[in-house]
């Protein structure tokens, strides 16, 4: 008997003997475990790789899909802050572009 009148309940994994329980050899796991982390890189750069794939292929079809659109005097623009400013002053919160601006020339 527990505190406040609730009981001890064992699980059914203690109490009944499962295969799992009776085939496992725990110097075959730490083994296994073991194997895991050193190809844990291996699997991080395959990861990684994927990923950089996956950007440049959603990369070309966005770029596929954007057209050129030519800009003339006397029209308003604006103008891509991370080019201007210096390192370590754009954070998440700086706004990413400034204007309007009118070309001139």
């Amino acid at each position: 008997m527990l505190a406040y009148g609730s009981e001890a309940v064992l699980s059914v994994e203690v109490a009944l003997h499962t295969h799992q329980l009776t085939t496992f050899q725990e110097a075959l796991n730490n083994a296994a475990l073991r194997e895991a982390l050193d190809l844990l890189p291996s699997i991080r750069g395959d990861a990684l790789l994927c990923e950089a794939l996956y950007k440049f292929h959603i990369a070309q079809l966005h770029n596929c899909a954007v057209g050129i659109q030519p800009i003339q005097v006397s029209d308003l623009v604006l103008r891509c802050t991370e080019a201007v400013v210096c390192a370590g002053e754009h954070d998440k919160l700086t706004a990413n572009w400034e204007g309007p601006h009118k070309v001139r020339a």
